[in-house]
């Protein structure tokens, strides 16, 4: 059985697709951290990578700068959250109900904005905000340059827009990260690109228990659909999974 993102009304998939069984060069894998379950370690390679590059590759995030996370309990973010508190920078997240409070809790983040009842402006006035992760969209990025330091970095993962950039010019360099100056800040969209160096050092602090895999919701293939719909709902508390044969 196979399914097809395109078979599904989704503004977030354009292509790709799930299938029951998937062939995969032996280059392009790693051992399943011991400490995880198959669930778990299926929700790690996408949304961990993503993170990981977001942060080290493009942000140089390192101890002691600000990191805020904008859509705190999404599948992504979460692993932002648990990637800035490793390497020692203060984290702030945004989220509006008490479940994502209770989950941002857990992962230690060091303040929570409610963004239902005020403004990143206001709330961070007296913050010197180093490095944005925005796993929201294009309007929070806007909100976001009032925030950032004047030699910040917004990492911008969800619009396929940034700035003026059109859509169509972001797919012809599917593969390359996207670098515009607003206002004096610097603002990044980049495709995450499978790499087992990274894979393996996340798996190897997944088994030491300095990251941990959070699960949103769990299906079985034969209920891809309710998935994709849950996904597109938003306001995930982790990452959704889908259950392959035999799971």
């Amino acid at each position: 059985m196979v399914f097809v993102t395109k078979a599904f009304s989704s503004k977030r998939s354009t292509d790709g697709g799930m299938a029951e069984y998937a062939k995969a060069h032996f280059s392009k894998m790693i051992p399943k951290p011991q400490s995880l379950s198959y669930v778990e370690a299926a929700s790690v390679p996408l949304s961990a990578l993503t993170a990981w590059q977001g942060l080290f590759d493009h942000a140089k995030l390192k101890a002691g700068q600000t990191l805020l996370v904008a859509g705190g309990t999404g599948p992504t973010a979460i692993w932002a959250i648990q990637i800035g508190k490793m390497v020692g920078a203060r984290v702030i997240a945004t989220a509006a109900s008490e479940q994502s409070f209770k989950l941002l809790k857990s992962l230690g983040i060091d303040q929570v904005i409610n963004y239902k009842e005020v403004k990143l402006e206001s709330a961070l006035a007296s913050e010197n905000v180093d490095v944005v992760f925005n796993a929201v969209g294009d309007e929070v990025t806007k909100q976001t340059l009032k925030v950032i330091s004047e030699d910040g970095i917004i990492i911008n993962i969800v619009d396929t827009t940034v700035g003026d950039l059109s859509k169509e010019s972001v797919r012809d360099r599917f593969r390359e990260p996207f670098f515009r100056k607003e206002e004096g800040r610097t603002v990044v969209f980049f495709i995450v690109d499978m790499n087992i160096q990274q894979l393996t050092e996340i798996g190897n602090l997944l088994d030491e228990g300095k990251l941990k895999a959070v699960i949103g919701a769990v299906y079985e293939f034969k209920d891809v659909v309710n998935a994709f719909r849950q996904g597109e709902a938003g306001h995930a508390h982790g990452k959704i999974v889908v259950k392959g044969p035999g799971l």
